[in-house]
């Protein structure tokens, strides 16, 4: 069984893009777990199911890095 891998693309108020890759649960638990968490959701949140929640989540978010950055999947 393959497991997708996902790309989100991150572009800040100052035009810096970053790109992070990998599974859903990587991306969840490595790459956006705390910006997560810092967006109000706490550590009881309910994980997104997909890649696209998750970049809904964090461009809806609060928190500095959601309110700086914007968020994208690209792949």
């Amino acid at each position: 069984m393959t497991t997708k891998t996902y790309t989100i693309k991150s572009t800040s108020d100052r035009g810096r893009e970053t790109e992070w890759s990998g599974t859903l649960d990587y991306l969840l638990d490595n790459v956006f777990g705390y910006t997560l968490r810092c967006n109000g959701m706490g550590t009881s949140f309910q994980r997104p199911k997909t890649a696209k929640a998750l970049v809904n989540r964090l461009n809806s978010g609060n928190s500095y890095w959601s309110t700086k950055n914007s968020y994208q999947l690209v792949g």
